[in-house]
């Protein structure tokens, strides 16, 4: 918990810059792994007031936030298309690779889902941002769907659409 804010604030003045960055660059590789294992190691509380106070609608760095998902989701994509992930010998790395692609994925699903539950509420005020956010929301979980993933990570994708859907409603999704 101690790094959570810290990488969360470097994270999101940083996003522009990560997104000029290959998805395959060592940096941005590394820096978004940071951020995934600060959301899935972070007490969840803390993660869910971070995207309350990113879904502010005077501030909407919910966008930043969602951005930095779907930059994580194209970046872990990249390694699926790599021969090597690591520098493990290649027994180790054939079995962390794809435990550690479908970590990242979880994660990035998981967070998706507590995105639309905290952040339903404080964008329903300015509709033109929840539309532009909820757009973020379906491109990072159909890019999550459209990549070879088990099916306990479509799962996960498949429920956090259903649950955008219940939360904003089938006109909002109609119009996107």
């Amino acid at each position: 918990g101690l790094f959570t804010q810290p990488i969360f604030e470097k994270s999101l003045a940083s996003v522009r810059w990560l997104a000029r960055m290959e998805a395959t660059h060592k940096v941005r590789s590394i820096w978004l792994l940071c951020f995934v294992y600060i959301l899935q190691e972070a007490p969840e509380s803390l993660i869910r007031k971070a995207i309350q106070t990113y879904s502010n609608p005077s501030d909407a760095r919910i966008h930043r936030f969602i951005r930095l998902l779907r930059l994580g989701s194209s970046t872990f994509q990249s390694f699926i298309d790599q021969e090597r992930h690591c520098m493990f010998p290649a027994d180790i790395d054939k079995g962390i690779s794809p435990w550690l692609l479908q970590e990242s994925f979880n994660t990035l699903c998981a967070t998706t889902i507590l995105v639309v539950e905290e952040s339903v509420n404080p964008t329903s005020i300015v509709p033109n941002e929840q539309r532009k956010m909820i757009q973020g929301i379906l491109d990072l979980l159909l890019h999550v769907l459209t990549t070879p993933q088990s099916s306990v990570t479509h799962l996960r994708a498949v429920g956090g659409a259903i649950q955008a859907l219940e939360k904003f409603g089938t006109q909002m999704f109609l119009e996107i």
